[in-house]
């Protein structure tokens, strides 16, 4: 970590009308830039050329040696793909030619990494990637970053935007530290001249994909819990469409909050437990309890670092997101719909959350 606690992005002026794009015009604005992927076979980045291809636009897509390309078979016809690795320089920079809009989704939200793992994966790999774009004339680069940079409150009455100066205390929160680091290189790039935003993101969901959380909270017999606190879910149709608008919309050097409705963990349990036909009641585990487990070497290293959460409200007002990129948070009843109901829009392989 960097000693800068300050914001590394500019604060926010609200500008409702920094730009009369509307959403059929961003899909037409898209169509004349080249458009790179990072991360293409991961999660947000099969979904970002699932998006542009299914709207006849073509990209570029970065994808690692071991990446499993099939996942991007179906939109073969729309994808240039390249072999790359943001943490190994040299193979950035062939693939940086002649790009227009970069979008970085190759991070990671693995849980069973330590802080320090991450900011070896984080940090490095967004230092390469920006000094690649930078030398070789990228005109747009959109970063995708953590909403735990912004922080947590103890107060589930106080919602968090991205005015927020960075708080040491959010050290505690897996993903802050080290994209707080990467956020405060891209503002050194911002300095420099190339042209960064930064969208922020926490938990993702998509259309018939359960994943680990769904799944363990469904698993639960008739007595459910849930740890104190909370938290958000979006969805990716939106999480997209917000990314590919802060391509053509965001100003550089500020971030964007893509959240969803703020809700306790319980209610979120009680919520999702009963529309799966589980009516019996949702108990809240108690903090010394939930930090006390989190501390137990037989606990899954995933789940020990989610009870680190316990008290904690990763609540955000998405209003800016909303005002420039055109941004709608869902409801949690619509994400619960989707996921419950909805038909998978890329392959299982790539459903993968990132935070």
């Amino acid at each position: 970590m960097t000693g800068n606690r300050t914001p590394p992005f500019r604060a926010w002026r609200n500008q409702a009308a920094m730009s009369d794009v509307l959403p059929a015009d961003l899909w037409q604005s898209l169509k004349g830039r080249r458009v790179m992927i990072t991360g293409a076979a991961g999660f947000i980045g099969t979904n970002l050329v699932r998006a542009l291809a299914e709207h006849g636009i073509r990209c570029r897509g970065l994808v690692r040696q071991t990446s499993n390309r099939q996942i991007l078979h179906s939109w073969s016809q729309h994808v240039d793909l390249v072999v790359g690795d943001a943490l190994v320089p040299d193979t950035l920079f062939e693939s940086c030619n002649g790009i227009d809009l970069c979008i970085h989704a190759a991070g990671t939200n693995a849980m069973n990494l330590t802080q320090s793992e991450l900011r070896q994966i984080i940090v490095p790999a967004t230092q390469n990637l920006l000094e690649a774009c930078f030398r070789r004339g990228v005109r747009k680069v959109v970063y995708i970053s953590s909403c735990e940079t912004i922080g947590a409150t103890n107060d589930p009455a106080r919602k968090l935007n991205e005015e927020e100066r960075y708080d040491p205390r959010n050290d505690s929160l897996l993903f802050a530290a080290p994209y707080h680091e990467a956020e405060e290189i891209a503002a050194g790039y911002v300095r420099k001249g190339l042209d960064v935003s930064i969208v922020n993101l926490l938990y993702v969901m998509a259309p018939g994909d359960r994943g680990k959380l769904f799944d363990g909270i469904l698993s639960m017999g008739w007595l459910g819990y849930a740890m104190r606190g909370g938290f958000s879910l979006s969805l990716i149709d939106s999480v997209v469409e917000a990314l590919l608008a802060a391509g053509v919309k965001g100003a550089p050097g500020q971030r964007y909050m893509l959240a969803g409705e703020n809700v306790t963990y319980r209610d979120f349990t009680r919520r999702l437990r009963r529309a799966a036909g589980r009516l019996g009641p949702v108990l809240e585990v108690p903090d010394l309890l939930a930090k006390a487990a989190s501390s137990v070497p037989a606990v899954p290293p995933h789940v020990r670092e989610i009870l680190k959460y316990s008290g904690k409200y990763l609540y955000y007002d998405c209003n800016k997101a909303k005002l420039d990129l055109g941004y709608q948070a869902p409801s949690l009843d619509s994400v619960i719909r989707a996921v419950l109901l909805g038909t998978p829009r890329t392959p299982p392989e790539a459903h993968r959350k990132i935070k």
